[in-house]
């Protein structure tokens, strides 16, 4: 095979892309996990010019108040269709909100168990089998690089899983296949779990949010961030994208 040659055409400019790193400006890629009722959808509604896409949750009761646009995913295929509506860049939107993925990969799983039942008529279809979530990781992860690689702010929603271990350690991490998960967690920038706590504010009790992104032996989290303190107190997008 014949190397084709780089003439002085190919690279003209090409110093010209390269960007300091204190001078580069980038979306911020975040994923963000949490029980149920803990306030992620409220988290992702804080976005300015935000679309979030509603996969199944039917959770968006929380921000009825708020200016925040919807697109209900109700079948798998649906999320293409937004994908490419984003791409083509006919809108004004600065933030994409998908919550959650844990929802959307039920979805797909549905999707792919329907898809392989039509093939072969003696599968169950209420069976996966290995060749099942192979095709599913693979659909799944397709999705997360390219809805990351848009050229606006991505929040990942997820519900956790706490899982014990047989040496008696307990950890908590975001629900979704172990292959997912893992290309999941190299992609975002950002990757916070939002929980509640009851405190004492000015002698009454109140319910406070909290958003863990530093280091911890039970949590995933993670931050390629250094201007962030490890435990964010109420949280909202617009205000940690005023820290980084």
């Amino acid at each position: 095979m014949v190397k084709k040659k780089r003439s002085r055409v190919d690279i003209e400019g090409f110093q010209d892309k390269i960007v300091p790193a204190n001078k580069s400006r980038r979306p911020l890629r975040m994923g963000l996990y949490g029980k149920p009722g803990v306030g992620k959808t409220t988290f992702c509604a804080s976005a300015s010019k935000v679309l979030l896409i509603d996969c199944g949750e039917e959770g968006t009761m929380s921000i009825k108040d708020t200016n925040t646009d919807i697109y209900y995913v109700k079948e798998f295929e649906d999320i293409n269709l937004v994908y490419w509506f984003l791409a083509k860049g006919q809108h004004e939107y600065e933030t994409i909100a998908v919550d959650t993925i844990t929802s959307l990969q039920a979805m797909g799983l549905k999707y792919v168990l329907n898809e392989a039942s039509e093939l072969d008529l003696t599968k169950d279809p209420a069976m996966a089998d290995r060749r099942d979530w192979g095709k599913l990781n693979v659909l799944m992860q397709d999705i997360v690089t390219n809805f990351r690689n848009l050229p606006m702010n991505i929040i990942f929603t997820a519900h956790e899983r706490t899982k014990e271990e047989e040496d008696g350690d307990v950890e908590t991490y975001p629900l979704m296949t172990p292959g997912l998960r893992s290309h999941w967690e190299g992609m975002m920038d950002l990757i916070g779990r939002l929980y509640t706590r009851e405190m004492e504010v000015k002698g009454k009790r109140k319910i406070v949010r909290r958003m863990l992104v530093g280091p911890h032996d039970k949590y995933i989290s993670k931050s390629r961030s250094k201007r962030l303190p490890r435990i964010i107190k109420d949280p909202t997008f617009p205000s940690i994208l005023k820290k980084i």
